[in-house]
């Protein structure tokens, strides 16, 4: 057991202690400070890659692809270079002398060497432009009026109805993007709004759906919908005949027709047998004289949410 302590305390002795560590250490660290500052001090032709950022777009233009870039032979400090790996690694390029006449659009690079240097440091030297010619895919904006479909869902408290179809303020709003997308555009959507157990009016504000590309002169629409309370009543009314010829007499099996109808609380109290007609078209009976003929509504109030009626046909007979 000694002798296996006393190589151990053998081997540590041959490190060097704390004190002289921390003195090597520093050492080292001052001497690589001045090595490095050195090589961040000369300077070195290098291939620079920088990304595009497009300025002065036209505002009928969309680009359909941004993510140009740009290879630039340059000669810099190494402290340069480390910050355009870093940083600087983009370039403005104006777009105020493009013509957009043909598609792709060509951005010619040959007389961009001044714009570029001066957005470089100032000690950094631009010897070369190694891109080509930027091909650069677009799409020209146009407008297009398009419907507004809200997606709705709408459940009323038992006994409620609306007096009236949904409104929508404004129900169609102008659109800009690419042609190529107006074409294939129908309507634009709002967001979903859920109302549940509803017994008084609707009003509400509801967002339209964004989509890629596509710019609304509007971002939201108003959706209004009146509710009522509602009930039912029941009539007994008489079936008529149109177009009958005068020496001819029809009698009908039932006479009297079952109407049911569902309408607002305040109204239903002055609505009466009168206010409804249900007929029978008797050319109808010439041409199918065979068929029972099919009973119409010939008359109704406004106002009515459902309408219904029993028997739907009758038999009847003619006497000429």
């Amino acid at each position: 057991m000694y002798l296996k302590t006393k190589k151990i305390d053998k081997i540590l002795k041959m490190f060097p202690d704390k004190g002289r560590f921390q003195f090597f250490f520093l050492f080292f660290l001052i001497s690589f400070t001045f090595w490095f500052s050195t090589k961040l001090s000369n300077n070195y032709q290098i291939e620079q890659t920088f990304k595009i950022v497009w300025s002065d777009i036209p505002k009928n233009v969309i680009l359909s692809n941004n993510k140009s870039k740009i290879d630039l032979l340059i000669t810099a400090s190494g402290i340069e270079i480390l910050w355009y790996r870093l940083f600087k690694n983009k370039i403005i390029l104006s777009l105020n002398e493009t013509s957009f006449l043909s598609q792709p659009a060509q951005i010619s690079l040959e007389r961009k060497q001044y714009l570029f240097q001066q957005q470089l440091f100032s000690n950094t030297e631009l010897n070369q432009i190694k891109t080509d010619d930027i091909l650069l895919e677009y799409s020209l904006l146009n407008s297009k009026k398009v419907v507004v479909v809200p997606l709705v869902t709408i459940k009323y408290r038992p006994g409620y109805l609306s007096d009236s179809p949904l409104r929508v303020i404004p129900d169609s709003i102008l659109v800009t993007g690419a042609q190529s997308i107006l074409d294939t555009l129908s309507e634009i959507s709002t967001l979903p709004f859920i109302s549940n157990d509803n017994n008084r009016d609707i009003s509400e504000t509801l967002i339209l759906e964004a989509k890629e590309g596509l710019h609304y002169e509007i971002n939201q629409i108003k959706i209004l919908m009146p509710i009522s309370r509602y009930s039912e009543k029941e009539f007994t009314i008489n079936l008529e005949t149109i177009n009958l010829p005068d020496k001819v007499k029809m009698k009908f099996f039932p006479p009297k027709i079952k109407l049911k109808i569902t309408m607002p609380l305040i109204l239903l109290n002055g609505i009466n047998e009168t206010d409804f007609g249900l007929a029978i078209d008797y050319n109808l009976i010439k041409e199918e004289p065979f068929k029972p003929p099919i009973i119409f509504l010939t008359k109704k109030p406004q106002k009515i949410k459902n309408i219904s009626w029993n028997p739907k046909s009758v038999n009847y007979l003619i006497r000429k």
